[in-house]
């Protein structure tokens, strides 16, 4: 299963997000502008934060195999004052040319004011003067409907095609005039708001699968960054076929994101055989795609690359099982595997040889070959032949002989007989 969640904001999310993301088979996210938490004070505060959603966070994405987008603009919640909201307006086409920006979004209104009307006329002149993609925000419940029609009313008047337009937030009440107006519509996935992933299904099987996608619109508030593969589950559930679930969550936003040249799923252009080696002509501090932002060197990403150049869908790699860490051999063990040993340590060996080499008994001929720590032997271990040895000394030699030598491609098999015969091969 692989899966894009078009409208997302990570900066509230933490890594761990990103992991069960990548193990669910998210293969890319976007992640627009938005508030973030509180009133941000000054246009430099915008400025920070665009840099965090151009810089930093394509790089956390990456760790996990995730390409990241990102979408600029000021917020409808933080654009009622026109001054402010113009300085910070002025800081944007400086972030246009980077590697992972899409386009202007998510602009809309929040309180349908006047002051957030012109802000919206401006942003959306922005995005026509460059040539970009818009993502739009429409208000919350009491005043959905009526915000939305002023946001669409603001959208035809520009020259902006509404294919290059995606609405977003839309709900049952509002999803079939954003349709017939030829806009795009997104579908946020809440737990207690908006959409949850039973009422989308429900708009799926209503309206169709054209011109819509799905999203998790994760943030400060009660989210689910799994809200996405929660409701194609719930769509298979409910009998539609794997053709459909991945056109709503992977192919349609593949269908409106490509429209900027900037959207381009790494594994699709570079191919199998050139993930790893940088094939772009940016430098590396400034490239978004996999080859220049996966951590080189680290054991995680070697053990993905290995992988990966063999299998061309990146999403397989991130299965639900952990990554097995690297066993690390004790020094003091190390430099003995590849040090030819005798193969059977014979404790029928009169005990003038053993104490020609230095060794009390058999038994602690055993655990000196292989380094093991200091065992406490019962009394009678002192004698050349045992006959039987101690059970729990048993055990620890085993467990201890296990341990050290495994990385070493080596088996081990100890036995308890009569008399005692350890044998590595």
């Amino acid at each position: 299963m692989r899966y894009i969640d078009p409208h997302i904001h990570m900066v509230s999310r933490t890594t761990d997000d990103y992991q069960r993301m990548a193990q669910a088979g998210c293969v890319a996210i976007t992640e627009p502008a938005f508030w973030a938490g509180f009133d941000r004070s000054s246009a430099q505060g915008f400025y920070d934060y665009y840099r965090q959603l151009t810089e930093y966070e394509p790089r956390r994405a990456a760790q996990f195999g995730i390409q990241h987008f990102t979408w600029l603009c000021i917020n409808p919640k933080e654009a009622d004052d026109p001054g402010f909201a113009r300085e910070v307006i002025s800081l944007i086409p400086q972030f246009l040319d980077h590697s992972n920006v899409l386009g202007i979004g998510e602009i809309g209104l929040n309180k349908n004011t006047k002051n957030e009307l012109i802000i919206l006329e401006e942003q959306i002149a922005l995005a026509e003067k460059h040539n970009q993609l818009v993502l739009v925000h429409t208000p919350h419940l009491e005043d959905k409907r009526k915000g939305t029609r002023l946001i669409m009313d603001a959208l035809s008047a520009s020259s902006i095609e509404p294919g290059r337009i995606l609405i977003d937030h839309v709900e049952e009440h509002t999803v079939d005039e954003v349709l017939d107006r030829g806009f795009w519509a997104g579908m946020t996935l809440y737990p207690d708001t908006k959409v949850t992933p039973q009422r989308a299904a429900d708009i799926i099987e209503m309206y169709g699968s054209e011109r819509i996608w799905m999203n998790s619109a994760g943030d400060w508030g009660c989210s689910d960054p799994l809200a996405v593969p929660k409701a194609r589950l719930e769509m298979r559930r409910r009998g539609h076929g794997i053709d459909t679930v991945d056109k709503v969550t992977y192919h349609n936003p593949i269908q409106f994101l490509s429209q900027s040249e900037r959207f381009q799923l790494q594994w699709l252009r570079h191919g199998k055989k050139t993930v790893g080696r940088r094939k772009c002509s940016r430098p590396t501090s400034e490239c978004c795609c996999w080859p220049c932002l996966l951590p080189v060197g680290s054991e995680r990403t070697n053990w993905w690359r290995e992988r990966y150049s063999s299998d061309p869908d990146p999403v397989s790699v991130f299965s639900t099982q952990p990554i097995p860490a690297t066993p690390r051999i004790p020094s003091e063990i190390r430099p003995r595997i590849d040090r030819p040993r005798k193969r059977t340590l014979d404790p029928e060996l009169p005990s003038s040889d053993w104490a020609s080499r230095g060794i009390s008994s058999n038994a602690e001929a055993v655990a000196s070959e292989f380094r093991g720590p200091a065992f406490a032997l019962p009394a009678n271990a002192a004698r050349p032949q045992i006959s039987i040895i101690n059970t729990a000394i048993f055990t620890t030699i085993r467990r201890t002989i296990t341990t050290h030598l495994w990385k070493g491609r080596k088996s081990v098999v100890v036995a308890q007989c009569h008399p005692l015969h350890v044998v590595t091969h």
